[in-house]
């Protein structure tokens, strides 16, 4: 069971989706949405819950940059 609270990173796990894939995935939709940040969250079937994955936000606030 993971032991970090809020403002921490998670122990590394195995996890389902590697984390470049998941930054790939939340730039193209803040492409789309011209948003200024994200957050991804995934279901985590052993905890029961949803589990932050990533949150980023454009470092010069201008849509279509990479995230943070």
């Amino acid at each position: 069971m993971p032991t970090a609270i809020w403002g921490e990173l998670e122990p590394e796990r195995n996890e389902a989706y590697p984390l470049a894939t998941l930054k790939q995935l939340v730039h193209q939709m803040m492409v789309h949405f011209a948003a200024q940040g994200a957050c991804l969250a995934l279901y985590d079937a052993l905890l029961g819950q949803m589990v932050i994955r990533l949150h980023v936000r454009l470092r010069n606030g201008g849509a279509g940059a990479s995230p943070a």
